[in-house]
């Protein structure tokens, strides 16, 4: 049998950026992710919690990241100690290189430059829909402070902050954790996202999302919660069942520049949210991720950020991954019926 990973092993690159020739879309081709510990089990969500606290790689971060943590935030109930800690990530998607562009043959590449942390929450035990509100108000704090300070380095194009949870989601390590990947190039998906939200714009004058706000908040058929600053709706043409996004009411292009007053707000409603999934759907696998403009966001002030989470209810098979045609078993106005109705 073929010895796989002693062929990964030997590839020292951290990672690098390849461009497909045929769609331009890059891909990152990262073997020292294949390194990291797994520490995950396909069991219940409650008894993987109570068995592997033991040796868990986050309840000492410096242990597990490279050198000093990037960000120490301190628990409110006790000064000592650590409440979120922001460090480098040991097995790292992205590292270090130049951006010069390369060829081979008719192929383009670089090296994979850029920064993969991860923030990492004290509490073994909690998951994100368990945190109180000023925990997640922290939480999304550590976010916009590190987002501001990557936006600083010359060559990141874009900063992807992420949260998986459960082995379905690729977490593979079940203490709570998210992740902050800042990119040398704005991802395809972003980058279709925002020239859709530019096409719109260009024809109407208007933000594409302002106005789906305003149909939703008018309909209703589709919202799942909303406070004084933000809404939450499942999408009219959702990718997956129980799909939800969050969206400031005011347009903003920028996640970073959050007021006090706003993530208060925006923890209230990712919390509400986080909880009417997990005691609606039996507390699924999901992960969350942030769409914001690029780092050069001046040209981007028609975009409109917000936060997708994705319950995993289901899995996309031929037709979705052959086609990019999704099919969903649950209508979007199901779903937030469902979940509107979910008492928290």
């Amino acid at each position: 049998m073929i010895d796989f990973m002693k062929i990964i092993k030997n590839n020292n690159k951290i990672s690098e950026l390849r461009k497909d020739l045929v769609s331009g879309n890059w891909v990152i081709i990262a073997p020292k992710r294949m390194q990291r510990p797994f520490r995950l089990k396909e069991t219940s969500p409650l008894k993987r919690l109570r068995n592997s606290i033991k040796n868990c790689p986050f309840e000492n971060p410096q242990l597990f990241g490279h050198g000093e943590p990037s960000l120490v935030l301190k628990s409110e109930k006790n000064k000592n100690q650590w409440a979120v800690q922001v460090v480098k990530n040991k097995y790292p998607a992205l590292g270090g290189g130049t951006q010069k562009t390369k060829h081979e043959g008719p192929y383009e590449l670089r090296d994979g430059i850029g920064i993969h942390e991860v923030v990492i929450l004290r509490d073994h035990n909690k998951n994100l829909y368990q945190l109180s509100n000023k925990e997640m108000s922290e939480l999304v704090r550590a976010y916009i402070l590190r987002y501001q300070e990557l936006s600083l380095l010359s060559y990141i194009a874009y900063i992807s902050i992420f949260h998986n949870s459960g082995l379905s989601a690729g977490a593979s390590i079940d203490h709570p954790h998210s992740q902050i990947m800042a990119l040398p190039i704005i991802p395809p998906n972003v980058e279709h996202s925002i020239r859709g939200s530019l096409n719109f714009h260009r024809k109407t004058g208007k933000c594409v999302h302002c106005v789906m706000i305003d149909f939703e908040k008018k309909s209703k058929k589709r919202v799942i919660f909303e406070n004084k600053k933000f809404i939450a709706f499942s999408p009219f043409a959702l990718n997956q069942a129980f799909e939800v996004r969050i969206f400031p009411k005011k347009h903003s292009p920028q996640f970073e520049f959050m007021s006090v007053e706003e993530i208060e707000c925006f923890s209230d409603i990712l919390s509400a949210v986080l909880k009417k999934i997990s005691k609606a759907l039996g507390d699924p696998d999901y992960n969350f991720f942030i769409h914001t403009a690029p780092v050069a966001a001046f040209y981007y002030t028609h975009y409109h950020w917000h936060l997708e989470i994705l319950p995993k209810k289901g899995i996309q098979a031929g037709l979705e991954l052959g086609t990019d045609v999704i099919m969903v078993s649950v209508s979007p106005e199901d779903a937030a019926k469902i979940l509107r109705n979910t008492k928290i």
